[in-house]
């Protein structure tokens, strides 16, 4: 029994290592350029969590609900200084800049309404 040889042309192969090698290096890039932003939304008068607060980047289109603990995290956060906004049904919403580092995590609470007097 003969077994048949398949021939791949050398311009196929070397299109295909392009390709791979063109893809680690943009996947490489995208994570070194980013980071993630993580916290807690608060009410300020009771001292709650609030669950389902709508958390953005502004201007990038990242968005984020809390958890029921009032905890949230976005990833993929371009490095920089961002604007935080968190909004809350029946509160005013409220920003908060945030210097976010490449390849790192930042803590960063945010507290909805004005304290009780």
């Amino acid at each position: 029994m003969k077994t048949a040889l398949v021939r791949i042309p050398c311009v196929h192969v070397a299109w295909l290592i392009f390709l791979i090698v063109l893809g680690a290096v943009s996947a490489a890039g995208q994570a070194v350029g980013t980071g993630m932003i993580e916290g807690r939304v608060v009410n300020a008068r009771s001292g709650a969590y609030l669950a389902s607060a709508r958390v953005t980047v502004d201007g990038s289109g990242l968005e984020t609900f809390t958890d029921e603990d009032g905890a949230f995290r976005l990833a993929n956060v371009p490095a920089g200084t961002v604007r935080v906004t968190a909004f809350y049904t029946g509160q005013p919403a409220h920003s908060i800049s945030v210097a976010v580092a490449a390849g790192q995590t930042v803590q960063r609470d945010i507290t909805l309404g004005a304290p009780a007097t």
